[in-house]
């Protein structure tokens, strides 16, 4: 995946029989050639620890985490509470109507 200059990839699987091979060293090499063709100065080898990565690089990637929170006010009981007013009062109604027709059924 690649965007604004910057490539990330994630790596998963190993199988013994291949390794000899190393499929995983390969996969990195390729995908950072095809990241650096393509005009990409940073590139993230993924998660996760493996030793092909560390054959490229020993930095250690600094994960930043926010939390947001809406003060004040109840927490979304349903994706719905997202829709714009209108459009959650327009859904209610056609939700009432549907109730009314399966309560008469």
């Amino acid at each position: 995946m690649s965007a604004g200059g910057q490539a990330s990839a994630s790596f998963g699987g190993f199988d013994e029989a291949w390794s000899h091979l190393s499929p995983s060293f390969e996969c990195i090499v390729l995908s950072v050639q095809a990241a650096a063709q393509a005009g990409d100065t940073v590139y993230d080898l993924g998660a996760g620890g493996e030793s092909s990565k560390y054959q490229f690089t020993r930095d250690e990637a600094i994960f930043e985490w926010t939390l947001l929170v809406r003060r004040g006010l109840r927490p979304f009981h349903s994706p719905a509470q997202i829709l714009p007013y209108r459009a959650r009062q327009t859904m209610g109604r056609a939700l009432g109507s549907l109730r009314r027709l399966s309560a008469q059924d």
